[in-house]
């Protein structure tokens, strides 16, 4: 994924999630990653904010809990993610059983996410 802070890509989404996604993964050495385009290429490249200026960078969101259904739509069709087990994991976290009864999370994972 490192290397994808190198390249340039062609959807603003793509570079939004690696730059939340490298935001992430180096939290504990308070690295923050932005997106900027580059206006004559038309792409979007993840850029480290050390020593950056924010007003070039676009604005995004700094995580997905506000996700709107058409962006949840395209991911599900984007990357072919079965809804079944999309609905299996929410089931199972829930630590309920088929019946709708409590049963703990061990108990609910071992059920749904056979």
């Amino acid at each position: 994924m490192e290397n994808e802070t190198m390249i340039g890509h062609p959807t603003k989404q793509r570079a939004i999630d690696v730059a939340l996604w490298m935001t992430f993964k180096y939290r504990m050495e308070n690295r923050i990653y932005g997106v900027e385009q580059n206006r004559k290429t038309k792409e979007y490249h993840i850029v480290q904010l050390e020593n950056r200026r924010r007003i070039k960078l676009l604005d995004f969101p700094t995580d997905y809990s506000e996700m709107h259904y058409n962006q949840i739509s395209s991911v599900l069709l984007k990357y072919k993610i079965p809804l079944e087990k999309l609905i299996r994991f929410e089931l199972a976290s829930r630590g309920h059983d088929e019946n709708e009864q409590w049963v703990g999370f061990e108990k609910a994972y071992e059920l749904w996410l056979k």
